[in-house]
């Protein structure tokens, strides 16, 4: 083989590796909800942490990088906290018929370390949430960015009384929908 069908197949496989990366996100088809619905969209697009979701008190999911969260709602007063430690809540009164496109933003602040990773490893750290609503058009773009959260965890069972110790499982079994 000589030297420049070498080079092109080189090429090749690197420009083959190079895309057999992700797919890209599928292109979302934005529709007006009905009059007795209303539509919220959370996106983030940057950050590392994960946090998580509770919508009216139940939970609904986690943000990552590049993510967003879709929500049907009933027209009225809904309340989203996002994180735990540091939580950032938001109070909307959404109407029927209405979109809500809501951006989040997370910030890690070092709290008395020499560095963020020396923060980080010693715990002296803090994530700073903020969540807020965005132009439709910011909205829109910041979706297209993203990919649509799906692993939202099953509402809470109800509170009933405790299983006996010996019915309790030690080991949980694999995540619904995980990949092996």
């Amino acid at each position: 083989m000589n030297s420049t069908a070498r080079a092109a197949m080189v090429a090749a496989l690197f420009a083959l590796a190079c895309a057999s990366g992700r797919p890209p996100p599928p292109t979302i088809q934005f529709v007006q909800p009905p009059s007795d619905r209303a539509y919220i969209y959370l996106y983030r697009n940057e950050g590392f942490y994960s946090i998580r979701l509770w919508l009216d008190g139940v939970p609904a999911g986690g943000t990552g990088r590049r993510s967003f969260a879709f929500f049907q709602v009933r027209p009225g007063r809904h309340i989203l906290v996002s994180g735990s430690k540091d939580a950032s809540e938001i109070i909307l009164n959404v109407l029927g018929g209405e979109v809500v496109y809501l951006k989040q933003d997370v910030t890690f602040v070092p709290v008395g370390a020499v560095s963020p990773m020396a923060s980080l490893i010693a715990g002296d750290d803090r994530i700073l949430i903020e969540v807020y609503r965005v132009s439709r058009e910011e909205g829109r773009g910041g979706v297209r960015e993203c990919r649509l959260i799906r692993d939202r965890p099953p509402p809470l069972p109800p509170v009933s009384e405790p299983e006996e110790p010996s019915k309790i499982p030690l080991t949980a079994g694999p995540r619904p929908n995980s990949r092996p």
